[in-house]
């Protein structure tokens, strides 16, 4: 059965160099670090939500994890009725919401902690979080994939949020880069190219957008014929020195083939 702890492993196919690449990529993070996800299981805590007794049906369905968390927080304040903790799976849904509950609260401490011991906006957040407590959302997974793209000396990749024309935020990042070297500016071009490890999916950004459409629909709401836009939010740079420290560090995070050089067809 599985349970809110069930960590489903991406699966990627390629269509080419580039793509096998970016691959490479993920399935490093991956081994490397496996961790869980809070934002993975989202369709499960609005569903939890929905069939606890406590919540009213005429309120709106959360869409962030801060609207899920203050949901759950009011939901398991209020203590069950009689009449409604008959059903075993009424008993198991209050203890599941506490869980979800639990876990989003653990990841967001966990977060303030990680920057409080390594600095706001440090890669040595993101390492903490996936290496020492094995959480992390798509952000970690994104801050990640760009720092061994730099180890490997792809130095135009940076972090992007996505969102429609309207300015909506979807709340997910991605890690994003031109391949033909040029920095990306917003514009999505036939040389750019996402990874995103959280959703189990690398390719070329115009072959992305059905996949966020159709298969991440219940993670987050896009309008109906709406195009989905990239906006960079943060570049990673590293000294000369922190690169040699961090290649030392983390071997594994540096392609190896005799054959070809990385990103390299």
């Amino acid at each position: 059965m599985n349970t809110l702890a069930s960590y489903n492993n991406p699966t990627f196919t390629a269509r080419n160099q580039y793509i096998k690449d970016a691959q490479w990529v993920c399935h490093t993070i991956n081994s490397k670090f496996p961790h869980f996800s809070t934002t993975k299981h989202i369709p499960t805590y609005k569903r939890l939500i929905i069939e606890h007794p406590n919540f009213v049906r005429n309120s709106s369905i959360p869409e962030t994890m801060k609207e899920i968390l203050e949901l759950t927080q009011t939901l398991t304040a209020r203590p069950l009725k009689p009449y409604q903790i008959t059903s075993d799976n009424i008993k198991q849904n209050s203890k599941l919401l506490n869980y979800v509950k639990q876990i989003i609260s653990h990841l967001g401490h966990s977060r303030n902690q990680a920057d409080y011991i390594n600095g706001e906006k440090s890669i040595q957040s993101p390492l903490y979080m996936l290496e020492d407590l094995r959480l992390g959302n798509c952000y970690e997974s994104a801050k990640i994939a760009e720092l061994i793209l730099l180890l490997n000396k792809i130095e135009n990749a940076c972090i992007a949020k996505l969102k429609t024309p309207f300015n909506q935020k979807l709340n997910h990042v991605v890690c994003i880069f031109n391949k033909d070297g040029s920095q990306f500016n917003g514009t999505v071009n036939n040389s750019t190219i996402i990874i995103d490890n959280w959703a189990g999916k690398t390719d070329f950004a115009k072959n992305m957008y059905t996949h966020y459409k159709n298969l991440f629909k219940d993670h987050f709401y896009i309008p109906k014929n709406s195009p989905i836009e990239f906006e960079q939010t943060e570049k990673l740079y590293l000294s000369p020195q922190q690169i040699r420290e961090l290649t030392k560090k983390y071997p594994d995070f540096i392609f190896k083939n005799t054959k070809r050089k990385f990103m390299r067809a």
